[in-house]
C-alpha cells in the first residue's frame, strides 16, 4: 500500500560511511563540467549539488560559449555552494603571452566570480620562479590555485626512462611552498593511455607522498582507478573526475561500490 513517506527518507536508513558536509576540507569532489552550459548544466547542479565541491569550466566555455549561459551556470553553482574553477586555455595561453597578459586575465577572473584556476606544469614548460610568481599574483587577487603535475600531456606515451620523477617531485614542493591550494596529479601516462601496460602506481605514490594527502587531488575517471585511490588513500581522498561519475564516486566514498574490495569496508568518522 502506498504511503506519504518521502523517498529521501530511505537513504537516511542506510549505513553510509560518514561524509563531511559542505563546505568540505577533505574528500573534495572536483568535477569536470558538462561541455555545454544551459539546461543540462542546471539539471546537473539541481540533482547533485550536495556532492559537487568544485566544478571545472573548460576554457572553451569561457571563451566561445554564449556568455549569458556561462553567467547563468556560474550563478547556479554559487546558489548551491559550488566553487568555480577555470583551466586551460585561458591561464596557460595567457601565460604564454607574458606577465602583463597573464595578470590582465587574472584580474578579469578575480571580478568574474572565479574561485580557483589551474596552472599546468605539463601543458606548458615553466621555470620554478615564474610558477611561484603566477601563484603569488593569483593569491593576491583572491583566487586559489590548483597546480597540475604529471609525467605526460595529451596522449603522450613516455617510457620509463623519460619520467623525470625527481623534477616532478620538486615541482610539487615548490608549488606548495608558493601557496598552491591543491596539487592535481594528471592521469595521463600513469593510469590513462597505458596501451595495455600496468598502471604506474609507484610513480603516483612517489609524487603523492611529498606533501599531506589533503593537499593532493587525483584525476580518476576510470572506475577501477577511482576505487584504488579510495582503497589506498582513504574515502576522504580528493579526486577530479567527469560529471558523469558523480554518483559512482560518492557511493564508493560511502562504502557501496563499485569495487568488491570497497563494498561495505569503508570506515570514516
Amino acid at each position: 500500500m502506498k504511503t506519504d513517506t518521502p523517498i529521501e527518507g530511505i537513504r537516511d536508513l542506510m549505513p553510509w560511511a560518514y561524509r563531511q558536509p559542505k563546505p568540505r576540507t577533505r574528500g573534495i569532489n572536483y568535477v569536470r563540467a558538462p561541455y555545454i552550459p544551459g539546461q543540462g548544466f542546471s539539471d546537473l547542479v539541481d540533482c547533485y549539488a550536495e556532492h559537487i565541491d568544485w566544478i571545472k569550466f573548460a576554457g572553451q566555455q569561457l571563451t566561445f560559449a554564449n556568455p549569458k549561459l556561462v553567467k547563468d551556470a556560474i550563478q547556479a553553482c554559487y546558489n548551491s555552494d559550488i566553487k568555480i574553477c577555470v583551466g586551460n586555455p585561458p591561464i596557460d595561453v595567457s601565460a604564454s603571452g607574458g606577465k602583463d597578459t597573464y595578470k590582465s586575465v587574472v584580474d578579469k577572473l578575480s571580478v568574474s566570480g572565479i574561485d580557483l584556476f589551474e596552472i599546468s606544469c605539463i601543458a606548458r614548460t615553466i621555470d620554478d620562479e615564474d610558477l611561484c610568481e603566477m601563484i603569488s599574483y593569483a593569491k593576491e587577487c583572491g583566487i586559489d590555485v590548483i597546480v597540475e603535475i604529471g609525467i605526460a600531456f595529451a596522449h603522450m606515451t613516455p617510457s620509463d626512462d623519460e619520467l623525470f620523477l625527481g623534477r616532478r617531485i620538486n615541482q610539487v614542493k615548490t608549488a606548495i611552498e608558493a601557496g598552491a591550494s591543491i596539487i592535481l596529479i594528471e592521469s595521463e601516462g600513469l593510469t590513462e593511455n597505458r596501451s595495455g601496460l600496468p598502471n604506474r602506481w609507484n610513480i603516483v605514490d612517489s609524487i603523492a607522498s611529498v606533501c599531506p594527502i589533503n593537499q593532493i587531488a587525483f584525476e580518476a575517471d576510470d572506475q577501477d582507478v577511482m576505487s584504488k585511490y579510495i582503497e589506498i588513500y582513504g574515502p576522504k581522498v580528493n579526486m577530479f573526475f567527469n560529471f558523469t561519475k558523480i554518483a559512482q564516486v560518492e557511493a564508493a566514498r560511502r562504502g557501496f561500490g563499485p569495487s568488491a574490495f570497497l563494498w561495505g569496508k569503508v570506515v570514516s568518522f
